[in-house]
């Protein structure tokens, strides 16, 4: 442990980066639920996400949250259910098309005039109902190999003059 601190203490200290970035595996999930699930919720914080037909990814991206699915790939899905805490039908619902913002994942709370529960509406013990990702797919209509995605990289960090 006294070897681990002392590396700690004496390692250099990290420098900001801004550039192209690759996940993968696992890390890929972890940063698509935190990063943009969290902020498609509308009881995020007011939600992030706020104009309808904005183009906030690239053309190929989809995202849809479909707690309607209880199987993936034979794998069962814990984010299935058939009504939301609040009694509202769950629903799948198309929150990114082609790149373009179309909706938002809401409980009975409103988030804009006129907004409806979609079936999103989760609840903890101790804390409100407020809109929550169930399962959460997001697709592309441009699927590479991932050798063909490393040399893509590759190429836009020598475009970028980048290491």
């Amino acid at each position: 442990m006294l070897r681990l601190l002392n590396g700690l203490r004496d390692a250099p200290d990290f420098e900001s980066y801004e550039g192209p970035v690759l996940l993968g595996g696992n890390a890929t999930g972890v940063f698509m639920h935190e990063m943009v699930g969290h902020r498609l919720e509308s009881g995020y914080r007011g939600g992030l996400f706020k104009t309808f037909g904005t183009k906030i990814f690239p053309d190929f991206i989809q995202i849809i949250d479909d707690p309607t699915t209880s199987c993936y790939n034979d794998i069962q899905l814990t984010g299935h259910y058939k009504y939301d805490d609040e009694g509202c039908p769950a629903q799948a619902v198309t929150c990114i098309k082609d790149g373009v913002l179309l909706s938002m994942l809401t409980s009975r709370t409103p988030y804009y005039a006129g907004s409806v529960s979609n079936g999103h509406g989760r609840g903890e013990v101790d804390k409100e109902t407020i809109a929550r990702q169930a399962n959460f797919f997001v697709s592309t209509s441009r699927p590479v190999t991932d050798s063909k995605i490393r040399k893509m990289f590759v190429n836009e960090l020598k475009r970028q003059n980048l290491e």
